[in-house]
């Protein structure tokens, strides 16, 4: 009966760590979903900056061309191999953004790689503690029948158990056994019982 308990309690721990660890998970996803969602925030807010950037430094830049093309009054050659120039500036400009986009990109690609990991990971960790619960229910019904089994035997025993001097006399009858009587007395010297002395 007490290893029934102790297995039913063994049981309901499994089952209450199992539940702690499935919703310590859950916070854990919802959190790191957040932490993604914020960092994607940031990371829009940055592409942002970088683009107005862009367009202010290609602002100045055509207004700076237009005005040192009037003030120099330069000829077309030379006012086309300093609007090349510029342009070569613009086009690296272009390109340092296109790589930082794509670093961003491949970053946020990690995370959510990382973050399906983790999910992938969990739903395994829930798999095997379902499991690990299902077999504790086989074991724990095995055990209920070994015990009603050995609760059987008990019963089965109880015929050669005697409660009166009648069921003794009919169990010393039957001749199965060897039955002696005796009495003991507190501080008296050690009583003979068959080959045997109590006291």
């Amino acid at each position: 009966m007490e290893r029934e308990s102790l297995i039913r309690f063994s049981l309901s721990v499994l089952v209450t760590v199992t539940v702690i660890y499935m919703i310590v998970s859950l916070v854990l996803i919802v959190h790191t979903r957040k932490q993604l969602t914020q960092n994607q925030a940031s990371q829009q807010a940055s592409i942002q900056r970088l683009l107005q950037r862009q367009l202010e430094t290609q602002t100045q830049l055509n207004a700076s061309t237009e005005a040192l093309a009037r003030r120099l009054d330069l000829d077309e050659h030379e006012f086309q191999s300093q609007i090349e120039a510029k342009s070569g500036n613009f086009h690296r400009q272009q390109r340092e953004l296109a790589r930082l986009l794509q670093s961003e990109m491949d970053q946020q690609q990690e995370q959510m790689g990382q973050f399906s990991g983790e999910v992938s990971t969990m739903r395994t960790e829930l798999g095997g503690a379902k499991t690990d619960i299902a077999t504790t229910r086989t074991e724990l019904a095995s055990t209920n029948a070994k015990l009603e089994h050995a609760i059987g035997d008990l019963n089965g025993q109880s015929h050669l158990i005697a409660r009166t001097r009648e069921e003794l006399e009919e169990l010393r009858h039957r001749g199965d056994r060897n039955y002696y009587e005796f009495a003991l007395h507190k501080g008296a010297a050690p009583t003979p019982v068959s080959t045997v002395s109590l006291r």
